[in-house]
């Protein structure tokens, strides 16, 4: 192809005159041209219209739309002739690689603060996707754009929003990789949608790459691509922003805390990115005078001329840059990136560029917008250091939301979508170069989430830093509300001798599962799948999909004089050990994650089928004649119903009491299906022939299976007994031999919240009968209250009362009592509220909270309480039962 174009005299489109060819790669050609009408000089593509992935055409609509704007070449023709796609577009100067290399491969700050100011990636609602070096053309010294950078090869470009309703794109996962592994963002290594957050976190890689003269994840050795681009992105995790911007101005720090926290709908404040270079400049008393590194090596026209001979120059650079469409010298390998080798330069470079078989076609009409583009093409005007210190703002905490959604507070509310923009000054986004308070938390379900959002939302309003993780060893948040419709077989772990037993798969992690049945219903009559639709939907409309590290799985945690040490693996990979530095640590694992089997003497000797209520999907999946359901809570109620067409007994811990979830089966009014279930006693042992003893005397014979609706064990698996700070407060903790787990938990605070010995580790939901959503949330408000230095520790209570006692959560005078009564205890086995309860301790809670402007956090109203106390009539309203 390259020689049938060679020729001078050949003409496309009527007037442009193909010269010489300039650069090719795999996707197609470029030559250097003219403009017969106007003798300008241009740059001319060539595409096989057969190409595997062709890019010219949207290349070409994308140029069209983003006409007139300043950094942005002028494309002149599109067509097809013969057997390709042609398009002809302005002739610009080198790419900024190649004036990288011009300059031994180091720029001066200030020319890297003068070229930052100009990137413009985000005009008209359209995402880049691709940033590099090679993308970024400094315009041709003989013309009047000679110092411009503009940006080309828009092969990648994508809208992030509807241009005419300005609905984002949805968050997604599990995306093919796209782009340049060198600079791209993390998220994107992460198979996660990009969006504008994205392609500014690469530009500060390429801002970093021009500083250092390379970055720490280059020259990574891999057997595979595929394997090299896993290692270069856990080395761009692993690798702190402190440690990247090591000996340069702090902005540019800054500049990577901020975009790499950006939500992933959220509008990043340009003027404040470009303030930060500005104020680069400034401290060093420098004028943007627009004399950049390589000038100083030469005359503008100098160099240029040098260039072109060592075929290092305008031409040779549009080729490296991919100046129509498509990365010059990409290899189309899928949506993967993969190594080529481009001769853009006279010798060989290698480069690791992407194309992507794209599946948009074409671009509808563009809106306005802007991004951090070309100076004075920004829509507000630039802040003088007075200026920015007399704007009071309060400082969104973790960098991850600029705005401030105006989303409720609390779990059981519906969150919006509105989001108003907020102004920013360096001095709020300074204070991230500081040390940021690190929390992790382990956990994305319902509580992981409350306490993601909440500490974010308080060190906002306080305008404090935050470094905020969250691990999640499934592959999406719900943590329990993910339904697995195949649990697999269930065995039972039940000891000679000791107090509890426990139920696994076999040969499967017995912490990763999920306890859900399909028809499982909540006191507010909504289903499994609409909660769970309701936590993703928060989730996302909250910005926490970013924080989140799915498949990942805390192993190890262990105190240190820094803080915590947390060590984590991933679920889905052969990735080796990860280690993290955190300060604090929100333990919302949830506790349905062991289940718990009572010890039973004998119970070796029963030769039916046992099974946990973990296990339970459906009741035609029992195949059983006799069942005994042992429990009488949520699931041992579900469970008795569904099966109440059979043979079922169900064992009541306490007889003497009605069951506190459903209706009696011995009482005369109840429905009849309920009659049909047969109340038992506790089981006391089981006979040598498998015959179940119960502690009231009564045989049961031929039983074929027993259900174990017996709830769950506490588990804490990544802290070890032997370590800190464990090793000096619970060395008299037991807890089953293979797995980490036990049914009490021990030296907890009289709050049921933090560890007693050490309060930077917090436990979130362990009461129970209670509203799990908005409590767990109002908890972790308290915490990160507490850890950000906002309200003191938590008073004493009456802790020699039980839970379920509201007057052991009042606080007048609880001190002087707790100093004549003692600590509460350092064993916890029962932590079941009521509603009564759960009232007290809400309302004492909130008590200790600074006041707050935000209504969501307004005590609750006496009607609140008075249906969560009618939850039951409610539910038997709507329900039946």
């Amino acid at each position: 192809m390259a020689s049938s174009h060679s020729n001078a005299s050949n003409v496309v489109g009527g007037q442009y005159r193909v010269g010489k060819k300039i650069g090719e790669g795999s996707f197609g050609v470029i030559f250097e041209g003219t403009d017969l009408l106007t003798h300008q000089r241009i740059a001319i593509k060539f595409e096989p219209r057969k190409s595997d992935a062709p890019q010219l055409r949207d290349e070409y609509r994308t140029y069209k739309v983003l006409s007139g704007i300043t950094g942005i070449p002028q494309v002149y023709y599109f067509g097809q002739e013969g057997l390709h796609n042609i398009l002809v577009i302005d002739l610009l100067g080198p790419s900024l690689e190649d004036l990288f290399d011009l300059c031994n491969r180091r720029f001066s700050v200030k020319t890297v603060a003068m070229v930052a100011k100009q990137m413009s990636i985000h005009e008209r609602n359209l995402i880049y996707r691709d940033i590099k070096p090679d993308n970024f053309l400094i315009g041709r010294s003989s013309s009047k754009h000679s110092g411009l950078v503009h940006v080309v090869d828009f092969g990648m470009a994508k809208h992030y929003r509807d241009p005419r309703t300005k609905q984002h794109i949805p968050y997604r996962e599990r995306k093919s990789l796209s782009g340049t592994a060198r600079y791209m963002s993390i998220n994107t290594h992460l198979g996660r949608e990009q969006s504008r957050r994205d392609d500014l976190e690469a530009l500060g890689h390429v801002f970093m790459y021009f500083l250092r003269g390379s970055l720490p994840w280059q020259g990574l050795k891999a057997a595979t691509n595929k394997q090299k681009y896993e290692k270069i992105g856990e080395k761009k995790q692993s690798t702190p922003i402190k440690e990247l911007c090591e000996g340069f101005p702090e902005e540019f720090g800054i500049y990577l805390n901020y975009v790499r926290k950006l939500g992933f709908e959220e509008t990043p404040d340009y003027d404040f990115l470009r303030e930060l270079f500005s104020k680069v400049l400034r401290d060093r008393g420098v004028v943007e005078d627009g004399v950049y590194d390589w000038l100083l090596l030469n005359e503008s026209k100098q160099a240029d001329s040098e260039a072109s001979r060592d075929g290092q120059g305008q031409g040779a650079a549009a080729a490296a840059a991919g100046v129509a469409a498509g990365a010059a010298g990409a290899q189309s390998s899928g949506n993967a990136a993969v190594p080529t080798r481009t001769k853009a330069r006279g010798a060989e470079a290698t480069r690791l560029s992407t194309t992507e078989i794209r599946t948009e076609q074409g671009f509808a009409p563009l809106s306005e917008g802007h991004g951090i583009g070309p100076a004075g093409n920004s829509r507000a005007a630039r802040l003088t250091p007075a200026q920015m210190g007399a704007r009071q703002n309060s400082l969104p905490a973790t960098m991850e939301e600029r705005t401030r959604p105006a989303v409720p507070r609390r779990l059981d509310t519906e969150p919006t979508q509105k989001t108003p923009v907020k102004t920013h000054t360096y001095a709020n986004y300074a204070i991230a170069m500081a040390p940021a308070l690190r929390i992790a938390v382990v956990g994305a379900g319902s509580a992981g989430l409350a306490a993601a959002q909440q500490c974010r939302a308080v060190a906002r309003a306080y305008g404090q830093a935050i470094d905020l993780v969250v691990f999640e060893r499934r592959s999406s948040v719900g943590g329990l509300w993910q339904y697995e419709s195949d649990p697999g077989p269930c065995d039972i772990h039940v000891p000679q001798h000791g107090t509890a037993g426990y139920a696994t798969r076999p040969g499967r992690d017995p912490m990763c599962r999920s306890a859900m049945y399909e028809d499982l219903r909540t006191n507010i009559t909504s289903v499994r799948a609409e909660v769970l639709a309701y936590l993703e939907r928060f989730a996302h409309l909250q910005g926490l999909l970013p924080i989140i590290r799915f498949n990942t799985d805390v192993i190890h945690a262990q105190k240190t004089e820094q803080g915590w040490c947390i060590t984590t693996r991933h679920l889905r990979s052969a990735q080796t050990t990860q280690t993290w530095e955190v300060d604090c640590i929100v333990a919302a694992q949830g506790r349905c994650n062991v289940p718990y089997v009572p010890v039973i003497p004998g119970l070796h000797h029963f030769r039916g089928r046992q099974m946990h209520s973990a296990w339970y999907r459906y009741p035609d999946d029992l195949h059983a004649r006799r069942i005994l359901i042992v429990g009488n809570n949520s699931s041992g109620a579900d469970i008795a119903r569904e099966l109440c067409g059979e043979c079922v007994f169900q064992s009541y811990a306490r007889v003497d009491q009605p069951p506190p979830m459903d209706y009696d089966p011995r009482d005369p009014t109840s429905p009849a299906w309920c009659r049909n279930i047969q109340v038992v006693g506790p089981i006391d042992h089981v006979d040598v022939d498998g015959t179940l003893v119960m502690q009231s005397g009564e045989h049961l014979a031929d039983i074929d299976l027993i259900v174990w609706a017996t709830g769950f064990m506490y588990q804490v698996p990544f802290l070890k007994l032997t370590e800190a700070p464990l090793v000096a407060q619970d060395a008299h903790t037991r807890t089953a031999p293979d797995v980490q787990a036990a049914s009490v938990l021990h030296n907890l605070d009289d709050w049921m919240l933090f560890y007693k010995a050490d309060p930077s580790l917090c436990f979130l939901g362990l009461p129970n009968r209670i509203v799990p959503f908005p409590l767990t949330q109002l908890q972790a408000r308290v915490a990160a209250h507490i850890w950000l230095q906002q309200m003191p520790p938590l008073p004493r209570v009456h802790a020699h009362l039980p839970v379920s006692d509201p007057q052991r959560w009042s606080i007048e005078a609880s001190s002087e009592h707790a100093a004549r009564t003692g600590p509460g205890p350092d064993v916890w086995g029962d932590f079941t509220m009521g509603a009564e309860a759960e009232a007290a301790y809400v309302a004492a809670l909130q008590s200790l909270l600074p006041p707050s402007d935000d209504p969501a956090w307004a005590p609750l109203p006496a009607s609140w309480h008075a249906l969560r106390r009618q939850g039951k009539a409610l539910r038997r309203e709507h329900l039946g039962y």
